[in-house]
C-alpha cells in the first residue's frame, strides 16, 4: 500500500496555483425582481405539490449506493465553460472525459476501473433513461445529445458496483443526470462562440470555431408540467490523426518521382515514422430537442412522457503536406523521398467521408406512491438510431471531392429498449428496494460498395455485422439500520443474459450464422457503514459485478491480410470483485472524503493479438487477471474565508496491473491501458457578489499507456497518451435581471497534448444566457 502515498510534485503545483487566484474587487449591482410572484398564495400552493412529486419521482429513479460519490450542481455552469453535457464533468473526481473537440460525439468516460477504451464499464442514466450504448466494442460512449446542459438539475457520479439495482457494466463509473421543471412559465435561451488557434509540432496551423444556440420553455401549472428544449452546434475540430504511408517500396526506388513535404517523425514505440499531413478535420453540425410532459393523474399517481432526438450531419477532411518537383500538392501514388526511401501513398489516405445521425429515445413512466412508506415506479423506454450513414471515397483527392467509388456503411435499426419495475419502502428499521429489469440490443450493420460515394446508387454488399443480445434480471436491497449509528447494507442481483441471432459476413463470402449464446450469473452486495457523531461516517463495502459482452465484441469484425480481425463468440463475461473503505466528513462550510478501493477483474474485454497461433488473431479477447488499486482525497469547501470563495479539490493515486495473461504473456505485470497513475483536479470560483462571477480550473493526468505491454515509451506525441496539466478560466458577469455575460478560456497555458488524437489547442469562449433559472 505504499504506492498510494507516492505523490509527484505536479498535482501538488496544480493545487498551490489555485489557491494563488487574485480576488477580484467586490462590484454591488441589485437584481431584485420586483415584479415577481404578484399571487404567492397560488403559485406558494403549486411549489409545494410540485416539489412533493419531484421528490417521489427522484426517490425511485436514483440509485440507492453505498459506495463513494460526488453531486456536480447547476453552479458549475457557471464556473466552466459547458457546451455539450460531458463537459459539467471534467473535474470530476478521478475520472476522464475525452472529449476530443466540441461537439465530439465520442465522449467517453475513464475512471477508477475503467479505461477510455473500456466505454462499457461506464454507464450514464438520465431520469433513470439509459443513455450509454452498451451495444459497441472500445468506443461506445454515452449519447450525450439527448440531454443539454440547459435542462440539467445535477449529477451524481457514483463509483464501483455497490448497488444491487444497477448492472455488471456499474464496475468503473455511474452517472445519473437530473433533470428540472419549471415552476412557473420560465423561458431561457442561450448562444455560445468559440474558437481555437491550433498549431501542431509539424508545422501546421488553422484557427477552428463555432457556435451553439439552446432555447427552452417550461411550466408546472396544478397537476401538468412540461418542457421543452432546443439546441444547434455547428462547429469544427482540429486534425484528429495524421496520415502515414501505406507501405515502403523496396525496389525500382531511383526511378520514381521525387516527393517533398514529408516529415520524419518517431511514433510511441519510438519507431521511425513517416507524417505526411493532417486527416480527420471534421466539420460538424447537429441539434437536438427534447419534450417532457407529466401529469398526476391522482393525489398519488404521476405519469411521465419524454421524447428526444439528436440529428449529427458531419464531414471530414484532410490536409497533404506533400508537394511534387513542379509544387503541385500529392494526394497519393509511389514516391521517392529526398533521403531515398520509397513510399506508396494509398489512394484513400487523403479521401473526405460524409456521415448522418438521426436518433430517437421515448419513455413513459408511472410513479405511484402506494402508501406513507411504499412507491412503486415503473419505466419503458426505447432507442432507435433511426440513421447511421457514412460515405467515404476510395479515391485520391482533387477527384474524391467531385464523386467516384467509395464505400457506405448503415447502421439503422441499431438501439435497445429497457423495462423497470421499482419498488422502494420501508419495514421498521429496514429500507428495501426491489425491481426487475429487461433490455434487449439490436446491432444491425452493413457495408456496400459504390460507384459514387457522394450519391445514392449502391453496389455489392462487402460485409454485414448484426447481432443481438437480451438481459433480464431481478434484484433486492436491504439498508438496516440495527443500532442508531449502523447501518448494514445487503444486496443481490441475479441475471439471466443471452445472445441470439448474430451474423458476420464480408465480400462474397457466406454469413456466418453463430449460435445462441445463455449465461447467469449473481452478483451480491455487502456495505456497512458507522456514523461518528454528526460528522464523520466510515462506509466498508464489498461487490461482484458480472459484465457480459456486447453484440459488438462478439459479433463484429473483418479479415485483413494474412490476419484475422474477427469477433469471438464465444467470450466470457468480466467479474469484477470490488472493496471500497471510505472516511467521510460532513463539515460547515463543506465535505472531506478519502477512499481507499480495489477492483479485482478477472476475465477482462480487451483488443488484442493472440500470437501463440497461425495465423495470429486480433480481436477483444479475454485477459486473465487485472487488478486496480487506488486512494482519493475529495474536498468541497465553500466560503472559504471569505464569502463566495469556493474550492473543490481532488487528487487520486491509481495502480493498475495486468496479472495474468496467456494469450499476450508480455503484457503480464504490466499497467492497464488508460488509468492513469495520477489524476488531479481543482476548481476555485470566487463570487463577491451577485454582479461577478470569477473561476479557474486544472485538472492533471499522470502516465498512463495505449499498450497492453507498455511498449509506448513516449506519450507525448500522436498516438500517445500524454501527461497533462491544463488549466481552464472563467469571468460572468450579471448584465440584468436573468441575463449573464461570460468570457471563458481552456487550456489557458495552450498545452500540446494527446489522447492518442491531438487534444484541442487554448480556446476562447463567449457566451450570453438568458432565463430566471441562470445559474
Amino acid at each position: 500500500m505504499s504506492f498510494f502515498f507516492i505523490a509527484t510534485a505536479r498535482p501538488l503545483r496544480l493545487l498551490a496555483a489555485l489557491a494563488l487566484l487574485p480576488m477580484a474587487a467586490h462590484a454591488n449591482t441589485d437584481t431584485a425582481d420586483a415584479g415577481r410572484d404578484k399571487k404567492p398564495k397560488t403559485i406558494a400552493a403549486v411549489e409545494v405539490h410540485a416539489d412533493a412529486v419531484e421528490r417521489r419521482e427522484q426517490r425511485l429513479r436514483h440509485v440507492d449506493h453505498d459506495g463513494s460519490s460526488v453531486s456536480i450542481g447547476r453552479e458549475r455552469i457557471a464556473q466552466s465553460n459547458v457546451v455539450g453535457s460531458e463537459d459539467l464533468l471534467r473535474y470530476a473526481p478521478n475520472l476522464t472525459v475525452r472529449s476530443r473537440y466540441i461537439g465530439d460525439r465520442n465522449a467517453l468516460i475513464g475512471g477508477r476501473s475503467n479505461g477510455t477504451t473500456t466505454g462499457s464499464r461506464a454507464l450514464v442514466y438520465v431520469d433513470g433513461l439509459l443513455i450509454s450504448d452498451l451495444l459497441g466494442a472500445s468506443f461506445n460512449p454515452p449519447r450525450w445529445g439527448m440531454v443539454s446542459p440547459s435542462e440539467i438539475q445535477g449529477m451524481d457520479v457514483l463509483y464501483g458496483p455497490f448497488s444491487a439495482e444497477l448492472p455488471g457494466n456499474s464496475m468503473g463509473t455511474t452517472l445519473q443526470i437530473t433533470t428540472r421543471y419549471p415552476r412557473a412559465l420560465t423561458a431561457t435561451a442561450d448562444a455560445q462562440l468559440f474558437t481555437q488557434a491550433f498549431a501542431d509540432a509539424y508545422g501546421f496551423k488553422g484557427d477552428y470555431s463555432g457556435e451553439r444556440v439552446n432555447a427552452s420553455l417550461g411550466e408546472s401549472r396544478e397537476r401538468w408540467r412540461w418542457f421543452v428544449a432546443a439546441s444547434r452546434l455547428d462547429t469544427t475540430s482540429q486534425p484528429m490523426q495524421y496520415a502515414t504511408p501505406g507501405s515502403f517500396v523496396s525496389s525500382g526506388v531511383g526511378s520514381l518521382p521525387l516527393l517533398t513535404g514529408a516529415i520524419s517523425d518517431l511514433d510511441p514505440q519510438g519507431a521511425a515514422r513517416v507524417i505526411l499531413g493532417p486527416t480527420g478535420i471534421e466539420d460538424t453540425k447537429q441539434v437536438n430537442a427534447k419534450f417532457k410532459l407529466g401529469v398526476d393523474v391522482s393525489d398519488a399517481a404521476t405519469l411521465e412522457f419524454v421524447l428526444g432526438y439528436w440529428q449529427n450531419d458531419y464531414q471530414r477532411r484532410a490536409v497533404s503536406f506533400l508537394h511534387d518537383a513542379a509544387g503541385a500538392t500529392v494526394y497519393g501514388g509511389n514516391w521517392r523521398l529526398p533521403d531515398g526511401r520509397g513510399i506508396r501513398i494509398a489512394d484513400a489516405t487523403f479521401a473526405p467521408q460524409t456521415g448522418s445521425e438521426r436518433h430517437w429515445q421515448s419513455a413513459l413512466s408511472l410513479t405511484w406512491q402506494l402508501s406513507a412508506d411504499w412507491a412503486l415506479q415503473a419505466i419503458a423506454s426505447d432507442y432507435r438510431v433511426a440513421e447511421n450513414r457514412l460515405a467515404s471515397a476510395t479515391m485520391r483527392p482533387p477527384l474524391a471531392d467531385i464523386g467516384g467509388a467509395g464505400s457506405v456503411s448503415f447502421g439503422d435499426g441499431t438501439g435497445w429498449n429497457t423495462f423497470d419495475i421499482k419498488l422502494d419502502g420501508h419495514l421498521g428499521a429496514h429500507r428495501l428496494r426491489t425491481g426487475v429489469h429487461a433490455d434487449r440490443y439490436v446491432l444491425a450493420q452493413q457495408v456496400y460498395a459504390t460507384p459514387d460515394w457522394r450519391g445514392d446508387v449502391l453496389g455489392a454488399r462487402s460485409g454485414v455485422f448484426a447481432g443481438k443480445a437480451r438481459t433480464e434480471a431481478i434484484y433486492l436491497q436491504d439498508d438496516w439500520q440495527f443500532a442508531p449509528t449502523w447501518t448494514l447494507d445487503t444486496g443481490a442481483r441475479y441475471e439471466r443474459w443471452s445472445a441470439f441471432d448474430g451474423v458476420r459476413g464480408g465480400g462474397s463470402n457466406t454469413p456466418v450464422n453463430y449460435p445462441v449464446r445463455r449465461i447467469s450469473a449473481w452478483s451480491p452486495k455487502l456495505g456497512l457503514h458507522h456514523d461518528f457523531g454528526e460528522i464523520w461516517t466510515l462506509r466498508a463495502n464489498l461487490g461482484k459485478a458480472v459484465r457480459f459482452p456486447t453484440v459488438s465484441e462478439l459479433f463484429q469484425g473483418a479479415v485483413a491480410g494474412n490476419a484475422i480481425v474477427n469477433a469471438d463468440p464465444n467470450l466470457r463475461p468480466e467479474t469484477s470483485y470490488s472493496k471500497e473503505l471510505a472516511l467521510q466528513a460532513q463539515l460547515d462550510h463543506g465535505s472531506v472524503r478519502i477512499s481507499l478501493f480495489e477492483d479485482d477483474i478477472r476475465d477482462s474485454l480487451f483488443t488484442q493479438t493472440n500470437l501463440s497461433v497461425t495465423p495470429s488473431v486480433t480481436n477483444i479477447q479475454n485477459i486473465g487477471r487485472l487488478r486496480n488499486r487506488g486512494i482519493e482525497f475529495v474536498g468541497d469547501w465553500r466560503d472559504i474565508g471569505v464569502n463566495g470563495l469556493s474550492l473543490s479539490a481532488s487528487l487520486a493515486f491509481n495502480r493498475s496491473r495486468i496479472l495474468s495473461n496467456a494469450n499476450f504473456p508480455a503484457s503480464e505485470g504490466k499497467r492497464a491501458p488508460r488509468i492513469p497513475a495520477t489524476r488531479a483536479s481543482a476548481v476555485l470560483s470566487y463570487k463577491p457578489d451577485d454582479a461577478w462571477r470569477f473561476s479557474l480550473a486544472g485538472r492533471y493526468s499522470g502516465r498512463q499507456w495505449n499498450n497492453l505491454d507498455n511498449t509506448d515509451i513516449d506519450p507525448q506525441v500522436f498516438g500517445g497518451t500524454s501527461t497533462f496539466t491544463v488549466f481552464d478560466a472563467k469571468v460572468v458577469r450579471t448584465l440584468a435581471a436573468g441575463m449573464t455575460l461570460g468570457l471563458g478560456v481552456d487550456n489557458l497555458t495552450d498545452k500540446n497534448y494527446f489522447v492518442f488524437h491531438p487534444y484541442p489547442r487554448r480556446t476562447i469562449f463567449l457566451e450570453l444566457r438568458y432565463g430566471e433559472d441562470t445559474p
